[in-house]
């Protein structure tokens, strides 16, 4: 419920912003989608073992087939700085 509850208020606040100035709210989804990026990198990092653990969940449609759970995480990383540059 706690999770809800913020994105509800970020999305309130993006909008908010987005009605004042387009470009606050456009730079501060990339700088959320920064963060996530490089959060999503480090805890690649810590886990070393993800290297050698297979991946088949509930996203292999969203994320295509990859070999690790570490290949997933950097897929993600991957979208999230793309969707940053949008």
């Amino acid at each position: 419920m706690l999770l809800q509850i913020l994105a509800f208020g970020y999305y309130q606040l993006s909008w908010i912003m987005y009605a004042i100035r387009p470009a606050w709210s456009y730079r501060l989804n990339a700088d959320f989608e920064d963060h996530a990026e490089h959060e999503d990198a480090s805890l690649v990092a810590e886990h070393p073992e993800w290297e050698s653990t297979p991946y088949t969940g509930s996203f292999v449609d969203d994320f295509g087939r990859l070999d690790s759970l570490a290949d997933l995480f950097r897929q993600i990383c991957y979208d999230e700085r793309l969707q940053a540059g949008e």
